[in-house]
């Protein structure tokens, strides 16, 4: 997959991990809530699930920092 400049990769992935996790919190709200009865399977699914968003949206911080020293060696070669 080829992206035009990183911020692309970074809102893409940011937003990715972003949904996913909220999804996930609501997920695991209605279930403490309405104190549901699930499997220890499904319970573990949940909290992956919310551990890889939180992946995602690490690796969105990474690309971030990165467009940022990109930016700022360029901004140093022009001096």
């Amino acid at each position: 997959m080829e992206f035009k400049n990183s911020s692309t990769a970074f809102f893409i992935t940011y937003n990715i991990g972003l949904i996913l996790s909220v999804i996930m919190m609501a997920i695991r709200g209605c279930v403490e809530v309405l104190n549901l009865e699930i499997s220890s399977m499904i319970d573990s699914s949940i909290s992956g699930i919310a551990g890889i968003s939180h992946i995602i949206m690490t690796i969105a911080y990474i690309l971030f920092f990165l467009m940022l020293l990109n930016r700022i060696n360029d901004a140093d070669s022009k001096k």
